[in-house]
């Protein structure tokens, strides 16, 4: 079944989430969820409704309107950013396997000399000149 069908009227939806019609009122304005709307019969989705369980959840443990307000948006943030990093690291995973595509590999003692100057960097500081060409 679609989790975004709207099923639920106001009044059904209101005792799966034991809360009062209003409620659900007062969050539809407040921007915390967008009933689909017949007219002016409001029907929710399961996936409202799961959302209105998790507004429910910090409004019963005292987070006011403007807190879940607030909440809410840095959730949608947060999911807006993690969806950011999926698509970077399917372009870095993309990237990678073409650079290796295009280079062929480095000779072990070129990787290992260029390692050991960068850790001799690391714990000496970069200033330091030992280490850069006297291999």
């Amino acid at each position: 079944m679609d989790e975004n069908m709207p099923l639920y009227p106001i009044s059904v939806a209101a005792r799966i989430l034991g809360m009062h019609p209003q409620t659900l009122r007062l969050y539809e304005r407040h921007g915390f969820v967008e009933p689909y709307r017949r007219g002016n019969q409001r029907l929710y989705s399961i996936r409202n409704i799961e959302h209105l369980k998790y507004i429910k959840e910090l409004s019963d443990n005292g987070v006011s309107l403007s807190g879940i307000e607030l909440v809410l948006s840095l959730k949608k943030e947060l999911e807006e950013l993690n969806s950011r990093v999926s698509i970077l690291e399917s372009e870095n995973k993309r990237f990678r396997e073409r650079i290796k595509e295009l280079l062929p590999p480095l000779p072990e003692t070129y990787v290992k000399r260029t390692l050991d100057i960068y850790f001799f960097k690391m714990k000496y500081g970069s200033n330091s000149s030992e280490g850069d060409d006297k291999k």
